[in-house]
């Protein structure tokens, strides 16, 4: 049980550390520079920048949970603006962030475009501005329940 703590809180260390390094990029849609972040129930999407890395840049990255051998995964891949992965082709690199995890619930903490206060929501979709928290609920194979709120500040 404390090796499996242990690791959970290592996989959070690393949630807060890329979401915290969240970047702006230009997108092809507008002409200014936003935050790339697409955020759902079992997964979210964002730009951050891996400076440790022996590849450093920008990288589209994607926190999820794979169903097929029961991980919290990141999958991450070169952002490049005129490029579209999926017209493409490119396959992204996936590293598993932990392991025996049953399930992934995440929530999103902000206000809308048309709301007038902060709330939780099940996904964060379509904003130009980032949500205020993340909050991560895993379940593991044995029954652990963890839940963590990240807040999203970030560097840029």
């Amino acid at each position: 049980r404390l090796e499996s703590g242990y690791a959970y809180q290592q996989a959070i260390g690393w949630v807060r550390n890329a979401v915290g390094a969240a970047e702006r990029i230009i997108d092809r849609r507008v002409t200014e520079q936003i935050y790339r972040f697409d955020g759902g129930a079992s997964a979210v999407e964002f730009v951050t920048r891996f400076e440790r890395a022996r590849r450093g840049g920008l990288y589209v990255t994607r926190l999820y949970h794979d169903a097929v051998d029961s991980s919290l995964r990141v999958s991450y891949y070169l952002h490049h603006p005129e490029v579209d992965p999926r017209q493409a082709g490119i396959e992204p690199d996936s590293v598993i962030l932990l392991k025996d995890v049953a399930a992934l619930t995440i929530s999103y903490y902000g206000m809308a475009k048309t709301e007038k206060s902060l709330r939780w929501h099940a996904d964060w979709r379509k904003h130009l501005k980032l949500p205020r928290l993340i909050r991560l609920d895993v379940e593991t194979v044995d029954g652990i329940k963890h839940q963590s709120i990240v807040s999203v500040l970030t560097s840029g």
